[in-house]
């Protein structure tokens, strides 16, 4: 990417993930507050640190959304099962999404489905 001046610019990794993440939840129909959730953030940033908790989360939810793309065949099948009844968590999936650990947990249990 070049810069204004015609020099190369760097482009932050949290900046480029916060960007993924942000698409990824617009796909799977996700609130500004279930997102922030999802990350274990209090307030919006524009970039997450390496490392964070909230940077493995948002890996997670990213994940999350190409495997359920995977799984539910398009966007609306994603959507419907992230907030219809499952009863394999007791409780619809986007519940357990927002409670902290949430994506990786349910990243974990997509994995039982996909081979």
């Amino acid at each position: 990417m070049d810069g204004a001046d015609g020099t190369a610019s760097e482009v932050a990794p949290g900046e480029v993930l916060a960007k993924a993440v942000g698409r990824a939840a617009a796909w799977l129909g996700l609130s500004d507050q279930e997102l922030l959730q999802a990350l274990e953030l209090q307030a919006p940033s524009g970039e997450l640190e390496a490392g964070s908790t909230a940077w493995h989360s948002a890996l997670s939810l990213i994940h999350l959304a190409y495997r359920l793309e995977h799984l539910a065949g398009d966007q609306h099948g994603a959507q419907q099962w992230l907030r219809g009844s499952n009863v394999g968590l007791g409780r619809p999936p986007i519940e357990r999404l927002v409670e902290p650990g949430g994506a990786s947990a349910l990243l974990d249990y997509t994995h039982t489905f996909y081979r």
